[in-house]
């Protein structure tokens, strides 16, 4: 069983999406899984959706696309670790699992 996270973090600053995914995780059952499913910024000057999806949450909600040491950083933070990462298309989903399972 995972919970989804679809687009959400991206609308949210560093702090707000530790706390964010500190509440999935305390809620996850035994060996449950997060899945983060979003735009994943890559090499600075690479053209693609994400970078211009970063400036559009930038101006619109003041969150940000991250990449994926970005990810592993509000990961870390919040008790989880990444297992998984699958590139479908414009996006990626990152599954992730409670450090202490």
């Amino acid at each position: 069983m995972a919970d989804v996270l679809k687009y959400i973090l991206r609308d949210w600053d560093d702090a707000s999406c530790v706390r964010i995914l500190q509440n999935c995780r305390a809620h996850l059952a035994k060996g449950g899984r997060i899945a983060v499913i979003d735009h994943l910024v890559g090499e600075v000057g690479r053209p693609g959706l994400a970078p211009l999806m970063d400036m559009n949450m930038l101006g619109m909600t003041g969150g940000r696309e991250r990449q994926v040491a970005e990810f592993d950083a509000l990961f870390t933070a919040a008790g989880l670790r990444r297992v998984k990462t699958t590139s479908a298309g414009a996006f990626a989903v990152i599954e992730t699992q409670s450090t202490t399972t």
